[in-house]
C-alpha cells in the first residue's frame, strides 16, 4: 500500500505519515485535515470504474437519484 494513496494514513494518528508528505498533501488543503476530510465527501460526475458492467450500474443508480430528487423537490408522489 502506498502512503501517498491512503487516505486513512492521512487522517490517523501514524507517525510515518508526518512529515514532508503530509506537509505537502495538507498544503494542498489550507494545512486542516478536516478540509481535506471534507475534500473527500465530494461527490462528482467524472467515471472513474474500467469495467464496462459497473459504470452501466452506476449511471442508472446515479440516474435513479437524480430523479428521486427531483421527485422529492416537486412533491411528486407515487400514489399506487
Amino acid at each position: 500500500m502506498h502512503i501517498w494513496s491512503s487516505y486513512s494514513k492521512y487522517i490517523s494518528s501514524d507517525t510515518k505519515t508526518r512529515g514532508q508528505q503530509l506537509k505537502l498533501v495538507l498544503g494542498l488543503f489550507n494545512n486542516s485535515i478536516e478540509e481535506f476530510k471534507n475534500f473527500h465527501t465530494i461527490e462528482d460526475s467524472n467515471e472513474y470504474l474500467e469495467i464496462i458492467e459497473d459504470l452501466e450500474k452506476n449511471r442508472e443508480e446515479k440516474a435513479q437519484e437524480i430523479i428521486a430528487e427531483c421527485y422529492v423537490k416537486h412533491g411528486l408522489l407515487d400514489l399506487e
